[in-house]
């Protein structure tokens, strides 16, 4: 059984376009972070150098108080549709992130993304280098290299991370997580 599932194509081509254009542009407003993969279950070590990027929040489930972004209306259909296509009970969250080129290549840290199953989806908005990662006790099992408008699904309890790319100036992908009746892909 593969460690992921993916659907390339995922929007049709005039929907992605459009985003891609929204998010990959100078207006589109991104808010940084310490550390862009941060792991609650290890906070005393959550800090470390490089291992920065930034985040967009759609929606966000630990802000009392939070305010969604001004373009949930253009991307909300998005995460309708892999809410859908998964079969998800409830969206958990859903962002944009985004990692900027450093010189030497930066794996972050290696996360969960909650304590309770659900299922993760990353769309992959630009041509990038930059992998996602998946482990297994601390070893690398597998890896998925970003192809623009390819929906990447697997279980949010497996292990996993991201890099900086190299060859490009930004990896910028959708992440979200979705309630469902079990997270085995």
């Amino acid at each position: 059984m593969p460690i992921y599932e993916y659907k390339p194509d995922f929007l049709n081509y005039t929907n992605f376009k459009t985003l891609q254009e929204i998010i990959l542009g100078q207006e589109f407003q991104w808010y940084y972070n310490d550390n862009i993969s941060y792991d609650k279950t290890h906070e005393k070590n959550w800090k470390h150098l490089g291992h920065f990027g930034y985040s967009h929040w759609f929606k966000h489930p630990f802000e009392k108080d939070f305010t969604p972004s001004k373009y949930v209306d253009l991307f909300s259909p998005v995460f309708d549709k892999i809410q859908s296509f998964i079969q998800g009970k409830k969206i958990l969250r859903a962002r944009a992130d985004m990692v900027t080129y450093q010189p030497k290549q930066v794996i972050y840290d290696q996360h969960t993304d909650f304590d309770i199953d659900n299922m993760a989806t990353i769309l992959y908005m630009n041509e990038t280098d930059g992998d996602t990662i998946f482990y297994k006790e601390n070893k690398e099992i597998n890896r998925f290299t970003p192809v623009p408008n390819t929906l990447l699904i697997f279980s949010g309890n497996i292990m996993h991370t991201g890099c900086s790319p190299l060859k490009n100036n930004q990896r910028i992908l959708l992440n979200s997580n979705y309630l469902v009746d079990h997270a085995d892909i």
